[in-house]
This record gives structure tokens, sequence and C-alpha cells, in this order.
């Protein structure tokens, strides 16, 4: 659990999966957010499920990170495969090799140094209190947040979605075969 104002730090894991959720009853202003600093981890998962000030992470390889929200930004500096999943104010990448990120921001990341074979890929993390999270942050706007909701699976036309998720999977299939359409 994370009281408000006090960093996050993760220094050295190896191997091992770290967790620090942000209860509902823990959810605070802006302005008291955390700041979160990952250091040197090694084939490590981390989940942050929080809303943070910023997100540094230094050093790190092998790892998975997965951090809720970021209000100013997310900085990533000398890291290797590491896969980072966020959304944030800004993102800022500096001599990482073959990292992969999952971002939400508004802005276009920022490259710095010798990034290779780096790859960016839209925002894919879902858990609950992830909008309470994004709004504390900043990063959502009424907009937003009603085209999330509006977007959202209806648990009431879940087999509906399916088979359209089918018929259209089998559409797909068939182009790519050289076929027409159902």
């Amino acid at each position: 659990t994370i009281i408000g104002g006090q960093p996050i730090t993760i220094i050295d894991a190896r191997k091992c999966t770290r967790l620090v959720i942000q209860q509902k009853d823990d959810y605070q202003e802006a302005d008291t957010l955390s700041d979160c600093r990952i250091i040197n981890c090694r084939d490590t998962r981390i989940y942050i499920l929080a809303a943070t000030r910023n997100v540094e992470i230094i050093g790190s390889s092998d790892c998975l990170i997965v951090v809720g929200a970021a209000r100013c930004f997310a900085r990533l500096v000398a890291c290797e495969r590491t896969h980072v999943v966020t959304a944030a104010g800004r993102i800022l990448l500096s001599s990482c090799l073959s990292c992969r990120l999952s971002v939400f921001t508004p802005f276009a990341p920022f490259l710095d140094g010798d990034n290779r074979g780096c790859r960016l890929a839209p925002f894919c993390a879902v858990y609950d209190g992830i909008l309470n999270h994004l709004h504390m942050a900043g990063l959502l706007s009424k907009f937003d947040d009603d085209r999330i909701r509006a977007t959202s699976i209806d648990e009431d036309n879940e087999d509906d979605d399916r088979s359209h998720r089918s018929n259209l999977s089998d559409e797909l299939l068939l182009e790519s075969r050289g076929g027409g359409r159902l």
C-alpha cells in the first residue's frame, strides 16, 4: 500500500515479482503523488498499480514493468530488453536497447542518445482503479472517460461481441488468403 507522497523505490531486484497497489481509500490529491524509481533490476516483473508523479527506470534488463499512470514523465535510461507499460504525460527514452514501450501519452516520445531496436505500442493495461489513476495523473479528460466507457464490453452483450469477433476473424482470414468477404 502506498502512503501519499512517499517515494516508491525498487533497487537490484533479481528474478522476482514485486507488486505495489494503491488501495481505493489511499487515493490522494495530484499534488501529493509519489515518485517512482526502479534501478538495476534483472529478469523481474514489477507491477505498480498506482498514480505517480514521475517514473524513472534506470539500468534494468529483461524486465516487465507496469506503472498505472505518471503525471509528469516516464524516463528509461540504459535499459535492455525491458517491456514498460504505462500512461504518462511525457515519455523519455535514453540509450536503450531492444526495449518495448506500451504507452499512452498526449505527446510524442522523446528519444535521446543511442536507442536501438526499441518499439512503441499502444497502452494495454487494464485493472480495477485504472480510470481513477489516469484521472489523478491528469491524463484523462471528461471526453476520454466517456469514450472509454462507451467502447468497453457490455456484459449483457458479451455473447454478441464474441460472435462479432469470430465473424471478423473469419473475414480477415479469408481476405489474407485472397478470398472475398463472407
